[in-house]
């Protein structure tokens, strides 16, 4: 056990420096990191209350996952945080009430605009099944799910149901606090996201389950309207459409990135360039360009999670970055672009395409006004895509049942039509206006959304070394060599973490 409480700690931790890092990209507020435990237990009888709970300013947990039906609005909450242990809000305390304590991010921020309604849900699904609902939660993901882990190993019932980040299942499947959910659920039914159902395969159990939705694409493209207008990008290429007939790949996508490149008369240097991304060359740009060919750092195979960088489809991806940098030179490799600031270069006019976080759309809305605004573009269509665009969502909600959990069957039932019957909060297009405006990006927006694949694979250090460098592009490493550069070290961790 002391194993099982090493390794969770050491993820847990990772996964919180790695989120620090996101973060400083992401211009969002940040919950404060304090360990004042509240929750709030929702009763089977009305009431007026609303239920306590800690005020995160974030609509995200600390590990990126999107928390349920939330906004980051500023609407006031009617509720009170305070540190003295679970309330019964609304609920019958009489001794043989049936309990199911949700733990973790079952509710959204206390400040969105669906706080009081999630809240008034809870409380319905209380009443219809006769029991006490109680949601427990840390304002300090670390701490909440640290305190999960030693209560599970313990025996203790903390939980009946947690709902939680990537970094910590695999530990958790591994070493037994996960009960098997298709015991309890149909895993396979249409409300739950298939395509990341295997990630909690393990000995022929499935250990979570993630929610089927739309979620908003996270790494999108950015393009300067005044530098596509110059260079006669939308005559030439009539770029809508060929987005919209699935023909924006990585072919055109060169050639625009290449169009887009401005010279000095005189001097010859570059002074507009076609592309860039997010931190130093390489970074988002070997990053998205994995996404966008339906690959990416790790695969899961049947019990294990394995080291696929050296698979074709990455090494396509590494090669055709390193194409685009120094055959092309479509990307510049030195000052802003070898610094975390190569923002500086897209919002002061000098980059034509620009791969980065949709949020940042709410700040060019205004910062590149001057040069007439941005519009927004899927990444390209890699050539292992099997013809169709790829974006990467935040981490979503992972739910899953402790060992420990009492009246698993009743649990299961509360659990599926609470989720099932939640009232939704706005649609994509809403979410997507507070980023852009116009109509093309809209659709892009919506149609990216149905495409949106998740990165499980959070909280292991030796692949943040990697993922976080430029991949080699900047110090022009051939990408075969990159690989094997990481490889001891990331294999051996994997095989640690997940016991093979």
């Amino acid at each position: 056990m002391k194993t099982v409480n090493k390794w969770l700690c050491s993820l847990l931790v990772l996964g919180m420096l790695c989120n620090l890092l996101t973060a400083c990209q992401k211009k969002t507020n940040v919950s404060s990191m304090t360990e004042s435990k509240t929750s709030a237990s929702i009763g089977s009888d009305s009431s007026d209350e609303g239920a306590e709970s800690d005020v995160n300013e974030s609509n995200t947990t600390s590990d990126g996952t999107s928390k349920p039906n939330g906004s980051t609005s500023n609407k006031p909450s009617n509720t009170s945080t305070k540190d003295d242990g679970p309330k019964v809000v609304g609920g019958d305390t009489k001794p043989g009430k049936k309990e199911v304590i949700f733990y973790g991010d079952f509710l959204p921020n206390e400040k969105s605009e669906e706080y009081e309604d999630q809240v008034d849900w809870l409380i319905t699904v209380g009443k219809k099944f006769d029991c006490n609902i109680k949601v427990m939660k840390y304002d300090d993901w670390t701490t909440s799910m640290e305190n999960f882990q030693m209560a599970a190993m313990a025996g203790e019932n903390l939980a009946d149901m947690i709902a939680y980040g990537a970094v910590a299942h695999p530990t958790w499947m591994v070493n037994g606090l996960l009960e098997p959910m298709e015991k309890y659920i149909d895993v396979k039914s249409s409300l739950y996201d298939q395509s990341v159902r295997d990630e909690f395969y393990y000995k022929k159990h499935y250990y979570g389950v993630v929610e089927k939705t739309t979620p908003l694409p996270n790494m999108v493209i950015f393009y300067n309207k005044e530098i596509f207008d110059d260079a006669g990008i939308f005559s030439k290429y009539n770029l809508y459409d060929l987005v919209k007939k699935n023909k924006w790949t990585w072919d055109v996508f060169e050639q625009v990135a290449k169009d887009c490149v401005q010279y000095n008369g005189k001097t010859g240097e570059v002074e507009t360039y076609g592309v860039g991304g997010i931190g130093p060359t390489g970074l988002a740009l070997v990053d998205s360009l994995m996404i966008s060919n339906n690959c990416y750092y790790l695969k899961k195979q049947g019990d294990r999670l394995t080291y696929a960088m050296a698979d074709a489809p990455n090494q396509a991806a590494m090669n055709f970055a390193h194409k685009l940098v120094w055959t092309d030179k479509v990307s510049g490799t030195t000052g802003y672009w070898a610094s975390w600031d190569s923002m500086k270069l897209f919002t002061s006019g000098l980059v034509g395409m620009y791969i980065t976080q949709i949020i940042y759309g709410a700040d060019f809305k205004t910062s590149m006004e001057e040069y007439g605004g941005v519009g927004l573009l899927p990444l390209p269509i890699g050539p292992n895509a099997n013809g169709q665009y790829y974006s990467q969502a935040l981490s979503p909600t992972i739910y899953s049942m402790p060992t420990t959990a009492t009246n698993k069957e009743f649990v299961a039932d509360v659990f599926e039509y609470w989720l099932k019957n939640n009232p939704k909060g706005k649609d994509i297009r809403e979410q997507a206006l507070e980023y852009v405006s116009d109509e093309n990006s809209l659709d892009v927006v919506e149609m990216l959304s149905k495409r949106c694949v998740y990165n499980l694979h959070t909280g292991y250090e030796s692949l943040r070394a990697l993922s976080w460098s430029t991949h080699g592009v900047l110090e022009q490493i051939p990408p075969s060599t990159l690989v094997e550069q990481y490889r001891a070290s990331i294999e051996s961790e994997l095989k640690k973490v997940w016991g093979y």
